[in-house]
């Protein structure tokens, strides 16, 4: 099976970008998840256009030039041999059983990201839309399936939910040692002008390690309701502390283990105030079963091969 994954606008907007900040705007979480899973289910079956090179491990250093702080999903791919020429032409030609357009850093979709959609109409379409805006353009159904990571609406045979994903080899396969009750990072939701001030990891190793050894790992709603956070701190054999989950819709983080986070929410003698937690009255046994629980649910259901292979599932039951 020949798929092309194009990214729609993406050229537009690196061109865009200052010189500092060309290789970080080749960045989009919800497509580079989805990229690294389809790469690790098809191989060089996938086609990719413009080239996910900033996903390789050879170009990691040029992206961190720009942002030193990209970690999880980058550098993790040995770039292959793949033939990106006569495009267009191969698409006319009926070459590829399938073409994955993503839209690229796309909340709202404008006359040129549509001109550019129009290049591909004769094909079987998907449509990626990861903006963290909850609307989307209705024109977009015109042309096949459409993903919708924020999506606050039933879901149909046009309309699908998506999600981010994490890559397997970050999994744990056990419980780390416990040494702090909160990870280092704080989110911005906690309202304090200091917050960039926790944000010092300049390594992904490190960053991730502290997850590990901490119970918890505080996070929320930011721009959309998915963040990478919330997969970094499960893959990390940590606890996510989801502050505002159960206003969530949903159809929105559908993979996400809402009932267990939940109950994470409900343990007694946490302190969210203060980030501790009282430890002669914690019950660390049932924190473990939580655990271990997120764990091997992570290991199922949040992997990116594990979306890939839903969209792929949902395109050939619709085509």
């Amino acid at each position: 099976m020949k798929i092309l994954f194009h990214s729609i606008g993406k050229t537009r907007k690196i061109e865009k970008a200052d010189e500092n900040h060309k290789w970080e705007w080749k960045t989009d979480y919800q497509l580079d998840s989805l990229f690294h899973g389809l790469r690790s289910v098809l191989g060089e079956d996938l086609v990719d256009t413009p080239e996910f090179d900033h996903m390789y491990k050879e170009n990691l250093g040029l992206l961190h030039k720009d942002n030193p702080k990209r970690f999880t999903l980058f550098g993790k791919i040995d770039a292959c041999n793949i033939d990106r020429n006569d495009i267009l032409e191969k698409v006319q030609k009926k070459y590829f059983d399938y073409v994955i357009l993503g839209l690229h850093h796309a909340d709202e979709i404008d006359d040129e990201d549509l001109k550019e959609v129009e290049l591909f109409k004769k094909s079987k379409l998907v449509i990626i839309h990861g903006g963290d805006n909850g609307a989307y353009n209705e024109k977009l159904l015109r042309y096949g399936p459409v993903f919708k990571r924020e999506l606050y609406q039933n879901p149909n045979n046009k309309l699908h939910p998506i999600s981010f994903s994490i890559p397997k080899e970050l999994i744990v396969n056990d419980v780390p040692e416990k040494k702090q009750s909160f990870g280092t990072v704080i989110p911005s939701f906690m309202h304090q002008h200091t917050y960039e001030k926790t944000y010092i990891f300049e390594n992904e190793e490190d960053y991730l390690n502290d997850y590990k050894k901490s119970l918890f790992g505080l996070t929320f709603k930011k721009g959309g309701w998915d963040c990478l956070r919330h997969y970094e701190i499960l893959a990390s054999g940590c606890l996510p502390y989801f502050w505002g989950l159960q206003e969530c819709p949903p159809q929105t983080l559908q993979w996400l283990p809402k009932s267990l986070l939940l109950d994470v929410m409900r343990l007694p003698h946490v302190e969210i105030k203060t980030l501790s937690i009282d430890q002669e009255k914690f019950n660390f046994n049932l924190y473990g079963d939580l655990l271990l629980a997120c764990i091997q649910y992570t290991k199922k259901k949040l992997t990116t091969e594990f979306m890939a292979k839903y969209v792929l599932d949902t395109i050939k039951k619709t085509y």
